[in-house]
């Protein structure tokens, strides 16, 4: 039996979201607020493990990654980016494909015959960690060789894509500059009146680029208070600013207010190598719970479209 601490990479695994427990996280547990995410359609969904967001540590209560949903068709074009539906890598049995885009072969063998990756088709989730670790003996795992055949193959989509944009005169998605954010410096939250604290939010990182999430100050009080700025157990000092009156947050007229300040950290300067920086807006990102044994929860008439996790993505973002 092995067993290691978050689901390892290059596998594909089913995940399915968890809007209750995102509440219950923040201390929005009031009966309304629960019924509310509880009456959410919530769906299973066929994915591919990229690559884990952080680096895994004992006591991580999740782990941020990026996962490619799998879809049974082939992908939506949209044209005014130069996607067409042919950009795709067929997973092995499938046989729709053509003698320039071959299969991927996963070991063992995928147990569905109808399956594609998508290009640019990535998103972030928190996969939920358990303290037993996760058994992945006889999971689907993509080797390295064939991982590298899918990423070439998509490189040269990427190539058509460029070319699109250059036939238009614009710049394309992967080469445009992105703009500068602003940076504030922010106090300590552990400081003796944490409703005074300035406290730092960093955008999230998005399919189409980075943006500035504009969340009330409330929010960002529950997120620090309850130490959800990072998947380790809360500190001390999170546990001394749960102590402060959150009805005082709550109720206060800078609650009402709405800030897009972001304050620059390692992650912005590209030396979070580790993952590990504290950011308000982790809170808003999904919440999942994964497995590793695709046939227990699918069949091939039932896989869920990737396009239905993003309506999903869209009502917890609401």
């Amino acid at each position: 039996m092995v067993r290691s601490l978050v689901h390892p990479p290059n596998r594909y695994a089913v995940i399915r979201t968890d809007p209750e427990a995102m509440l219950k996280d923040l201390g929005l547990d009031d009966p309304d607020t629960l019924k509310e995410a509880q009456c959410m359609l919530r769906k299973k969904y066929l994915v591919y493990l990229e690559w884990p967001g952080e680096l895994p540590m004992p006591g991580m209560r999740w782990c941020r990654y990026y996962v490619s949903p799998i879809g049974t068709t082939l992908r939506p074009p949209d044209e005014s980016s130069g996607i067409t539906s042919d950009m795709v890598v067929p997973i092995a049995p499938n046989k729709g494909h053509t003698p320039e885009r071959q299969p991927i072969h996963p070991t063992p063998s995928f147990p569905f015959s109808n399956c594609y990756h998508w290009i640019f088709n990535d998103v972030t989730v928190r996969l939920r960690v358990h303290t037993e670790g996760v058994e992945h003996d006889g999971a689907i795992k993509l080797p390295a060789a064939e991982h590298l055949a899918m990423k070439d193959a998509f490189s040269l989509d990427c190539e058509r894509i460029n070319a699109f944009y250059d036939d238009k005169g614009e710049p394309s998605a992967e080469t445009a500059d992105s703009s500068e954010q602003i940076a504030a410096n922010a106090s300590s939250t552990c400081e003796d009146n944490p409703s005074e604290t300035v406290l730092p939010v960093e955008s999230a990182q998005v399919q189409d680029g980075d943006r500035n999430h504009v969340l009330s100050d409330i929010y960002y009080r529950l997120v620090t208070q309850r130490g959800l700025q990072k998947s380790g157990p809360p500190s001390h000092c999170d546990d001394k600013s749960l102590d402060s009156s959150s009805e005082d947050a709550s109720g206060s007229h800078d609650s009402q207010k709405r800030s897009s300040v972001t304050t620059m950290t390692s992650r912005d300067q590209g030396f979070d190598i580790f993952g590990w920086d504290p950011d308000a807006n982790t809170a808003k990102i999904p919440l999942v719970d994964a497995w590793l044994d695709l046939e227990n929860h699918f069949t091939e008439d039932n896989i869920t479209s990737p396009l239905e996790l993003n309506k999903e993505f869209e009502q917890i973002e609401a």
